[in-house]
């Protein structure tokens, strides 16, 4: 038989130095929020939130991928990334332009902005696509905690554009 309850237990307020991701229902906005901001009944003090989407919490930052293929080096790459954080998720976007793929050939494996907590059976790590010649579309792989890797993306003048995301360590 369950047990009826008829009073919750007291909410205590939340430890200052704690950090909260909060989503509004009426426009799925997100917040950091600091336990400093939190009042004992569990609500938000609205008059101390930033309007800065924090840290972790969906502020793109750059970052400079490591570029490498299976065999031989590229000479030269125009490349652009960026990631974000979301709570243990990361997702990250690329732009690379291969201006000069030089003697490189093989797959096209580069290094990701923070470690992954995922094995080989993870599978599909993101997606892409050739953008100036072909218009092939690119299957990220796992290589390891620190690489992913696509087949098919390495010719003179391919601009490749690939998103994903992975659960981080």
């Amino acid at each position: 038989m369950a047990k009826e309850i008829r009073q919750l237990p007291e909410v205590t307020a939340p430890a200052t130095t704690d950090w909260y991701i909060l989503q509004k229902s009426s426009n799925n906005q997100t917040s950091k929020v600091s336990g400093s901001n939190m009042i004992p009944n569990g609500s938000v003090d609205n008059t101390k939130l930033s309007t800065t989407v924090g840290e972790p919490g969906g502020n793109w930052k750059p970052w400079t991928p490591t570029i490498t293929a299976t065999t031989g080096t590229f000479t030269t790459l125009t490349t652009t990334a960026e990631y974000t954080l979301i709570g243990k998720t990361c997702f990250y976007h690329i732009k690379v332009i291969e201006n000069n793929i030089g003697t490189a050939s093989g797959n096209f494996i580069f290094t990701i902005p923070l470690t992954a907590n995922i094995n080989a059976s993870y599978g599909l790590c993101g997606t892409g696509r050739e953008d100036a010649i072909t218009g092939n579309t690119l299957l990220v792989r796992y290589q390891d905690n620190t690489h992913f890797f696509t087949s098919s993306a390495i010719a003179a003048n391919y601009q490749l554009v690939i998103s994903g995301f992975y659960p981080i360590a």
